[in-house]
């Protein structure tokens, strides 16, 4: 007999520079809620989570940006994630026309 998933289900990635990631089922509905386009794109945010060609600096300063290019909705499609250390958890994702600014790289 199988048992229920978690309702929480959280999947670990790895980001380019080696540190873990959780996206957890919760902050997937967060993401979807606050942007209808992300629908469906589980699968994209989790390849710019591990192939993110360019990170910047977050609102916050435990957070950063993952910008992937041509995966999302839009030109780039950027994750931001709170790190602890070296293990960082999705707090959400969305598409964006514009690029990222030089200055603001890590």
């Amino acid at each position: 007999m199988e048992s229920e998933p978690p309702e929480n289900k959280t999947e670990t990635l790895t980001d380019p520079l080696g540190r873990t990631v959780d996206l957890s089922e919760e902050r997937w509905k967060h993401i979807t809620d606050g942007h209808p386009d992300m629908e469906g794109r589980q699968e994209e945010v989790k390849a710019a989570i591990e192939a993110a060609e360019k990170r910047t600096a977050g609102r916050f300063p435990d957070t950063e940006k993952l910008w992937a290019r041509n995966l999302g909705p839009a030109r780039w499609l950027i994750v931001v994630v709170r790190y602890e250390d070296s293990q960082g958890t999705v707090r959400t994702a969305h598409g964006s026309t514009k690029s990222p600014k030089a200055e603001s790289e890590l």
